[in-house]
């Protein structure tokens, strides 16, 4: 079976941006995913930050949008910015690894909140609107122990 699995994700999955995949105990995940894994525990939540957590296709690009425009009194002119500068992908950095792809394809244009998230998230200065679709366990630890409003 994870001989098929393999082939499948080989042949279908792996791209210049997706390569190597393997178990984090119970999700299967990028390899990047292990250099983020400490970061994402560790990182710092602000009590003002606005978590969107779901599965994947299940409306959160839909959703992402309206937070952001409530939060941003219907700043429509502002929603013009792509999404991932205004509601950062958390892990978006675990499961395309733009770093690697943009170092063979120099030309290659690519914001900073797809090169790093957790860091291009650090430096936000304003209210925070993150995205994610880790499960609960993989979530930063300050939310977990709810030693934060967020």
């Amino acid at each position: 079976m994870a001989d098929h699995l393999d082939r499948i994700l080989e042949e279908k999955y792996t791209t210049p941006l997706r390569t190597g995949y393997k178990w984090f105990d119970d999700i299967f995940m990028l390899n990047p995913f292990e250099n983020h894994v400490e970061r994402i525990k560790n990182f710092q939540v602000r009590d003002d930050d606005i978590w969107l957590s779901s599965f994947p296709k299940a409306g959160t690009t839909w959703t992402q949008e309206m937070a952001w425009l409530i939060v941003n009194d219907l700043d429509y002119k502002g929603a013009e910015a792509v999404l991932p500068t205004r509601f950062p992908f958390l892990e978006l950095g675990c499961v395309a690894d733009f770093r690697h792809y943009k170092r063979q394809h120099p030309e290659f244009e690519c914001p900073e909140s797809s090169l790093d998230p957790i860091g291009y998230i650090n430096k936000l200065k304003c209210r925070r609107l993150i995205k994610t679709h880790l499960p609960w366990k993989y979530l930063p630890l300050q939310i977990q122990n709810q030693s934060t409003k967020a």
